[in-house]
């Protein structure tokens, strides 16, 4: 993670390489994000707490399925068609050989392409320290109040 800013040592695939997604809100994920943010305030001598804002977007992204060979599963799909509904957490297993295939092709069969990001960004109120994705999964932008108030 380069929280300094741009550096000619800083390439695409290094920083592919390190990430990984996992689909969902998690607690491990805002645990290292508050560990990162206490090393990055030591470093820069910032002392107490600092307010945050969390905020919430979506944008508009082409639609496309991809396979994840680290955890084997298909990312992109936000739910299935039959009563639709959009699910942060949705992810579908491949497996192996003939039964993954079939997978895969059932898969487009009777999920649904997200074609919106929704975003959860982290955004401390200090101008030293940098604003951070929480959570990022497809949707169809159609998350109602009662999601949001969750």
């Amino acid at each position: 993670m380069n929280l300094d800013g741009p550096s000619i040592s800083i390439t695409l695939g290094q920083v592919r390489k390190s990430l990984t997604y996992i689909p969902r809100e998690h607690k491990h994920i805002f645990e290292a994000v508050k560990n990162v943010y206490a090393s990055y305030k030591a470093k820069h001598g910032i002392d107490g707490p600092i307010p945050v804002l969390l905020t919430e977007d979506e944008t508009i992204v082409k639609k496309n399925v991809r396979w994840v060979a680290k955890s084997d599963t298909l990312v992109g799909f936000c739910g299935t068609r039959e009563e639709h509904q959009c699910q942060s957490h949705f992810l579908l297993t491949v497996g192996d050989r003939v039964v993954g295939c079939e997978i895969i092709i059932d898969s487009f069969k009777n999920n649904v392409m997200g074609h919106y990001s929704h975003v959860i960004i982290l955004k401390p109120l200090h101008e030293r320290l940098p604003h951070l994705v929480m959570v990022i999964h497809p949707t169809r932008n159609r998350f109602n109040a009662n999601f949001v108030y969750q």
